[in-house]
């Protein structure tokens, strides 16, 4: 049995973490079975967008610790949820992360990598590296650092602290519904949005490397002058305008 469901709405693909026994937990084949439908999703002409969630309301309790052996060999586990955050970066498809009840440790980083964060004000969100005395993916940390900023990522992981989805809401880094509610509102907020395209995924690519820190202007003014001279564009840049037109 899979550990990744899925169903579609309106050009939108839900993909839920099935492990409610273990919390929704991710081992590495959960995580490469998360990559695979996404990529399913992208190569699907009639989807647009994805929401990441979970089964049995809760997002993931992060880590799959009975996956993990306390060694160098669990940076494994590093290199593949970085492969997903990486390809949910640099998709062409707009992905939301649909948060309810607990998202923990590597939860964090999968929902963070993803365009927008739609959480329950009653979801419980906790960083606990520093308790089980290891330091957190450094470059998982710069995206963290970027996205929720310095104060919040300081009580997650110095003080330990457990925030909720409504402290989130307050402070601006996530959209905070009422519970119950966060798929069917992250399916809403991406409906009818740009279609998948070079320049979205390009676009996304661009704000990732911003994120953490390694952004080359050179390199990406290229980049978009080979959007510009791409095919088709023309025809791209005339249709833009009759829509605006017809919208003033």
């Amino acid at each position: 049995m899979s550990d990744i469901t899925f169903y579609d709405f309106d050009g939108v693909r839900v993909l839920a973490i099935a492990r409610p026994r273990r919390s929704n937990a991710l081992t590495c084949e959960t995580i490469r079975e998360l990559s695979d439908a996404l990529s399913d999703a992208e190569a699907t002409e009639s989807i647009n967008a994805a929401v990441i969630s979970g089964k049995e309301d809760r997002f993931s309790g992060g880590a799959d610790l009975d996956d993990l052996n306390g060694t160098i060999d669990d940076l494994l586990f590093d290199d593949e949820l970085g492969l997903l955050t990486e390809q949910i970066q640099k998709s062409s498809l707009r992905i939301a992360a649909a948060v309810e009840g607990v998202c923990f440790g590597a939860a964090i980083d999968l929902a963070w990598a993803c365009d927008m964060q739609v959480v329950s004000t009653t979801a419980r969100f906790a960083l606990p590296a520093v308790q089980i005395g290891i330091l957190y993916n450094p470059i998982s940390l710069a995206r963290l650092h970027a996205r929720i900023g310095s104060f919040l990522l300081r009580r997650l992981l110095i003080l330990g602290e457990e925030v909720s989805g409504d402290d989130l809401g307050a402070a601006g880094v996530a959209d905070a519904v009422a519970p119950g509610s966060a798929v069917q509102a992250a399916v809403d907020r991406l409906t009818g949005g740009p279609a998948a395209s070079d320049a979205l995924r390009t676009t996304k690519a661009v704000l990732a490397s911003l994120d953490v820190g390694d952004f080359d202007p050179e390199s990406w003014q290229q980049r978009r002058g080979e959007l510009l001279a791409s095919p088709g564009r023309s025809e791209v840049l005339q249709a833009t305008k009759l829509r605006v037109k017809r919208n003033l």
